[in-house]
């Protein structure tokens, strides 16, 4: 049993091990020069690592006779370090990132970050035990788990995240350092002296900076502490996390993995500040004081962090600050105490310097492991080389310390848990018995190859590749959302007023608004590929670049839909603005001949269509993709990704000539007549195919819930479309063929109906339509007039309920007109939904998007036709469909539909509850002017007459305030989901009138769509904890309005 040394004999380790003394054989070894080449940069080399306390040792062994004696202040200095590099303002920020981005409540974010960051101190506690043991700095250790070369992808890796976390640091301690000047000192400057004060420290190496970090824990334990209890009164303990239970544990897992990061990422240099114990040092001891002193100081950095965000909602200079920078943020916590205040801000800006050491003295041992060359170069050069480059980048990146976070911490935390997973088995498993030869660290041919890490490690990337959303990249199991986060007001303006501040960050929105970048993809690529097209002796070049009147190049793009007939109709629509050198070409696109003898249900799946045309005529080309939803799907386009290299053009078409036909391509050997395989342009599934068999399980699924004991319907009822504009847009087109032709082709509009179904009418297919945007009884004595005055209509569109203002239209009397004037009624009761109403003795048709609340997942598009079988128009009807009707559902979507619905009823029935709560809290806050809904309503009667036994008034409703302001600052301060959309499993709050009518908002006005109209679609949240956010964005809206009836916007994009 080792004895326990004298308090003196505990200050000469300390002081052994800093390098604060110089007469023993290890502390000369401290200041002894390695190996450098000759001449006058040798001598100047020599100089400078023979000035006093400067360690000259690069990743050259630390050899058991060089290390000092064992101590137990020397395991306390342990526990120092690590507790005074991780309480400082970077890992306070990582904290933010809980209630701020990823919508944790306060329980969950602190539970999240206090188990988060302790894994991680696991992995840094872990990797620590090998420095004493081996004399070796951790990326020397790294060649025995990994093998010599593969470990230099390791030490890149290293090299990267303590640069990254150099120019985090920088930019923490610049904004710190900025806001308690008032502004006065630019954030650049802050950056600076951070930069400045960790290259001095570092260039000294081990010795200098034991000192520092013995000390550096007190003055910010000290102003940390004050920070609590100058801001801790502010913390709101009560915030709740936002979403449905899947997206809730998402976004704690994603915070989880960023606490985790924290510390995790220290395992690959933990060792580098170990190597100078003796061998004899007790492995636990190490393990357990490294612990000790990260876990403490990083739980308590990110508990603070984590309530100084909960209070930004109810502490206005705190929302403020926060728009300045976190850094600000912080500085605020001080507030009402004075100058105290700004001196403490100082020392929290100066604390991060205990943090940034570290990093900077590891990365400069790293590129030295990198090769022989950078071993010859000094260790104190490759300090000032990584401070340059941290310094570089955290000046590019001042005004994006979140997306940096965000990302870098999330991508370093991949890496460094496949690390940590080859560490533990090649020890546990395979080396628990054979032990290790330290001496051979720089020996490839004594050193694992390395193959099986390898493999491993790349392996490990693969899935993390799959399943990551960063900024950079999204993954193909995370990039099939249908809505887009729009946290604030402003955004939302933003996104209204097409501001590229706010473009610029959207990734994905909603997809017939914004084409998913896998379709973008997909088009570039058809386009660079097939825009010379030879068939028929003919060539023609699509990609040819004309001149705008302007002088600006007129490039050619192109649109994908996924059957012919729909890419005809795009062509057509385009085909006014084509001429012989502005020219619109159709394609059709399948897998070669060749690969015929792959299943052809695959290869069915890989046919599509496309338009070419000049990039000038894309938004004409793109609000008939809007307005029709007829485009293909981001699922269907990036299967055909996939098979792009086994694509060929099959046909073209040129619109721009008098002859339209389709041209069979030369390669094209076998077209539809010859190859019954090939006999798909429309996307038709086959029969007794498993994609098949997905959408009759949707069709009788749908088919079950709109039946009654009165009418029974069956699965031949029920059409599927790949969205619910296309089912609109399918039955709007087929009209004409059910109506005589010598009879009117007007159409009705009868409510404020959604905004593409009345410009798909009178835009898209140039039908005559009248709007009665009011829905009431008023205007149908108008059009009952009009009737009786010969005027004829086709069909009549309406919605049941209405969206945004939920009123439901007189369906008894519209039957009743219809009967009597003959003509069609085509119902959309997305909103009301088949659980909760029955329309079938009122209309012919029900539509439905499927997208809404029968998935519920946020994660598909689709909709459905509804025929109705006792419907007088129900036979015309049928043959229409039966001739004109093109399935263009994707499989890939159906499968994602069928298993997303499953759960509809109890889910619909969930939402009905929670949403009259939500009415019932809104309608006694007297900033409220009106709700709109369904129970409660003008024409609550109305609805009651269609409401199933037992069903309820649906998921949706809207709000209107007595102030704008009070619509802006309830719609900022309510922690939900905010975005366009509707009808999720969790709750999405809007300004509806922003993302639909901004263009046309005094016309939308007239029907009572007023421009601060905010509507909310209730989702699957536990109802105490949607009534408290509810609650909370009430009692907000009175804490802001200042006395002109304005308000200070707090939002942050």
């Amino acid at each position: 049993m080792e004895p326990e040394p004298s308090s003196l004999d505990m200050e000469k380790s300390i002081a052994n091990v800093a390098g604060a003394s110089h007469d023993d054989s290890h502390a000369q070894n401290l200041s002894s020069p390695i190996s450098a080449p000759g001449g006058r940069l040798a001598r100047l080399n020599t100089k400078i690592e023979s000035l006093a306390g400067l360690e000259a040792r690069g990743i050259t062994r630390v050899l058991p006779e060089e290390r000092h004696a064992p101590s137990l202040a020397g395991y306390f200095q342990i526990a120092l370090l690590w507790f005074s590099a991780d309480l400082t303002a970077n890992v306070i920020a990582v904290g933010l990132l809980g209630p701020l981005v990823f919508q944790l409540g306060f329980v969950d974010s602190c539970l999240t970050a206090a188990f988060g960051s302790f894994a991680g101190c696991l992995f840094l506690a872990y990797m620590g035990i090998w420095g004493a043991q081996s004399g070796n700095r951790t990326m020397i250790v790294a060649r025995y788990f990994m093998g010599y070369w593969p470990s230099k992808i390791a030490c890149f890796l290293n090299i990267v995240v303590n640069v990254g976390y150099g120019a985090i640091n920088c930019i923490i301690g610049g904004q710190v350092l900025s806001a308690v000047s008032g502004g006065s000192m630019s954030i650049v400057v802050g950056i600076i002296i951070v930069a400045l004060v960790s290259l001095v420290v570092a260039v000294f190496g081990l010795g200098v900076f034991y000192i520092y970090e013995r000390w550096a824990w007190l003055p910010s334990l000290i102003v940390l502490s004050v920070l609590v209890g100058s801001a801790g009164p502010n913390f709101d303990t009560s915030i709740q996390s936002v979403g449905n239970p899947a997206t809730i544990s998402a976004n704690r897992l994603s915070f989880f993995s960023l606490c985790l990061s924290v510390t995790a990422t220290w395992a690959g240099a933990v060792s580098d500040y170990y190597v100078y114990y003796p061998e004899t040092t007790t492995r636990w001891k190490v393990f357990l004081m490294t612990l000790l002193g990260s876990s403490m100081s990083t739980a308590f950095s990110l508990l603070l962090g984590v309530g100084l965000a909960s209070g930004i909602a109810t502490t206005p200079n705190w929302s403020t600050a926060y728009d300045t920078s976190s850094g600000a943020l912080i500085v605020a916590g001080y507030g009402g105490l004075g100058g105290f205040g700004r001196f403490c801000g100082v020392i929290v800006a100066l604390g991060v310097i205990a943090n940034q050491i570290l990093g900077t003295y590891s990365a400069a041992l790293g590129f030295q492991v990198l090769g022989r060359y950078g071993k010859v170069v000094p260790r104190y050069v490759w300090v000032c080389v990584v401070v340059t480059i941290y310094f570089v980048c955290s000046i590019a990146g001042r005004n994006n310390l979140f997306e940096i976070f965000e990302n870098f911490l999330a991508l370093m935390g991949y890496w460094v848990t496949i690390f940590i997973s080859i560490v533990l088995e090649e020890h546990l498993i395979f080396r628990r018995r054979l032990g290790f030869d330290w001496t051979a660290w720089e020996d490839p041919k004594r050193l694992p190859i390395g193959i099986a890490a390898l493999i491993a490690f790349l392996v490990g990337w693969a899935g993390a590749i799959v399943g990551m959303s960063q900024l950079w990249y999204v993954g193909p199991l995370a990039k099939m959302g249908i809505s887009v986060m729009l946290p604030s007001w402003d955004a939302s303006l933003g996104l209204a007023t097409r501001d590229t501040n706010v473009l610029n960050q959207m990734q994905t929105g909603y997809p017939r608004f914004f084409i998913h970048r896998t379709i973008k993809k997909l088009a570039g690529h058809i386009v660079e590929r097939f825009g010379d097209i030879d068939g028929d002796g003919s060539s023609v070049d699509a990609r040819s670049t004309t001149e705008r009147e302007d002088g600006s190049k007129n490039k050619t793009v192109a649109m994908l839909f996924p059957c012919g007939k729909h890419v005809l109709q795009c062509a057509e629509f385009l085909k006014p603005q084509a001429s012989t050198s502005r020219r619109v070409i159709t394609l059709r696109l399948g897998l070669a001949s060749e690969c015929l003898e792959l299943d052809w249900v695959d290869w069915a799946k890989a046919e599509f269509y496309a338009v070419l045309f000049p990039s000038d005529l894309f938004p004409l080309a793109k609000s008939f993709w809007q307005h029709t939803g007829f485009g293909v799907s981001s699922r269907y386009a990036e299967f055909c990704l996939e098979q792009i290299c086994k694509l060929e053009v099959q046909a073209w078409m040129d619109f721009s000539s008098s002859e339209q036909l389709w041209k069979i391509c030369a390669n094209d050997v076998q077209n539809e007549a010859v190859d019954p395989r090939r006999k798909r342009l429309s996307g038709a599934s086959v029969e007794g195919t498993t994609d098949q068999k997905t959408k009759y399980l949707l069709r009788q699924r749908i088919s079950e819930l709109a039946s009654t004991s009165e009418c029974h319907l069956d699965a031949s009822d029920v059409y599927l479309f790949s969205s619910g504009m296309g089912a609109i847009s399918t039955v709007a087109e087929a009209l004409p063929a059910i109506k005589r032709s010598n009879e009117s082709h007007a159409m009705v509009s009868y409510g404020f109906l959604y905004v593409d179904i009345f410009k798909v009418l009178s835009k898209v297919f140039g039908f005559e339509t009248t709007l009665y945007g009011h829905t009431t009884v008023s205007e149908l004595d108008s059009l009952e007039s009009q009737l009786e005055a010969g005027h004829r209509i086709c069909a009549l569109f309406c919605e049941f309920p209405g969206n945004p203002l939920l009123r439901s239209p007189d369906l008894h009397r519209v039957r009743q007109l219809a009967d009597k004037y003959d003509f069609i009624i085509i119902c959309d009761d997305t909103v009301g939904t088949f659980v909760n109403i029955d329309l079938m003795p009122y209309v012919d048709v029900v539509c439905t998007s499927l997208s809404k609340m029968f998935s519920g997942a946020c994660n598909v598009l689709g909709g459905s036709v509804v025929l109705n079988p006792c419907g007088k128009y129900y036979q015309a009807l049928r043959m229409v469909m039966s001739t004109q009707f093109v399935d263009a559902f994707s499989p890939l979507d159906a499968v994602v539909m069928e298993a997303n619905s499953r759960d509809f009823v109890s889910r619909m029935n969930r939402a009905n509850a929670s949403a009259e709560m939500v009415c019932e809290i809104l309608e006694k806050h007297p900033a409220v002017a009106k709700i709109y809904y369904p129970k409660g309503s003008s024409t609550q009667e109305l609805y009651d007459s269609c409401k199933r036994s037992g069903a309820g008034y649906g998921y949706l409703l809207s709000v209107q305030f007595v102030t704008p302001a009070s619509a802006i600052r309830f719609f900022n301060a309510l922690d939900v989901a905010k975005g366009p959309g509707f009808g999720m499993n969790f709750t999405l709050a809007a300004p509806y009138t922003l993302l639909a009518h901004y263009g046309e908002r005094e016309w939308a006005a007239q029907y009572g769509v007023t421009e601060h109209l905010v509507r909310i679609t209730v989702g699957l949240e536990a109802p105490d904890e949607l009534a408290g956010k509810i609650k909370a964005a009430l009692v907000s809206i009175s804490q802001f309005l200042s006395g002109d009836g304005t308000v200070t916007l707090t939002s942050k994009i």
